[in-house]
């Protein structure tokens, strides 16, 4: 069916090359076709490519990979694929739903706190100086106070009537139990001063006898009312005598 085929091999059943070839019958044959498969019925440009190839979300910004410009001629490059139809677009692709125009990682169409300065954020963008958790009108960076019932009226600080009541009973059973630790902490270091006292008084009252040195059993005393005596050593004031029966020598208590 095709005369004067160019590309050797490339030929097809019907003997036709990608020169001789239209395989989405678009009227661009294939050789010089971008953009293969263009739905049947769409306009293409040039370069065989219909607006719903290069422009997926037809924002009328090209896609990131777009072949050609579409006969619709597309301009730039989409950042923002699948914008909804007929929203507004920037010269990126984006749609405000799309974009996030604060930094604080949250898209805008999420974002329940616009111009958010904060580097933390919650998952709906809103940083602890924008949002109020307990509704008291109290932002939760200022707020002293968290959870405040609903029915509770809040003053600058966050706290109602209620809450401070709880503090001060909780303020006065914290100083209760810190005032009962110092008092038995007291109490356990005059125990140990009394034990430490009693201990060094034992120790004083306590005179380690002097050991006594005994006279040998072969040395002679001098005779005294019938007892034999003796001073040992000599100028101690130490004196022994002669047991009769034992003939030892005792020490004079």
């Amino acid at each position: 069916q095709c005369e004067d085929t160019e590309i050797a091999g490339d030929a097809d059943e019907n003997g036709c090359d990608r020169k001789q070839r239209d395989s989405d019958l678009d009227s661009v044959n294939d050789y010089w076709d971008d953009c293969e498969a263009t739905p049947s019925g769409e306009l293409i440009d040039e370069a065989g490519c219909s607006d719903s190839q290069v422009d997926s979300d037809a924002d009328s910004v090209c896609n990131l990979d777009a072949s050609g410009s579409g006969p619709s001629n597309c301009t730039s490059v989409d950042r923002c694929p699948n914008t909804g139809l007929n929203e507004s677009v920037d010269e990126n692709g984006c749609s405000w739903n799309q974009r996030d125009d604060d930094g604080d990682g949250i898209f805008n169409k999420f974002d329940l706190c616009p111009n958010t300065l904060a580097d933390s954020v919650a998952p709906n963008g809103c940083s602890t100086w924008q949002m109020d958790s307990d509704g008291d009108g109290v932002y939760d960076a200022n707020d002293e106070c968290a959870n405040t019932g609903p029915n509770q009226i809040a003053n600058a600080k966050g706290c109602s009537d209620q809450q401070y009541e709880l503090k001060g009973a909780g303020s006065d059973e914290n100083l209760l139990t810190s005032n009962m630790l110092v008092w038995v902490a007291g109490v356990v270091v005059v125990v140990l001063i009394g034990l430490i006292m009693m201990r060094r008084k034992e120790n004083d009252g306590f005179e380690e006898a002097p050991s006594i040195e005994y006279p040998q059993y072969a040395t002679r005393g001098a005779m005294r009312d019938g007892m034999e005596w003796i001073e040992y050593p000599s100028g101690s004031q130490q004196w022994f005598y002669r047991d009769p029966s034992t003939q030892q020598w005792v020490h004079r208590k």
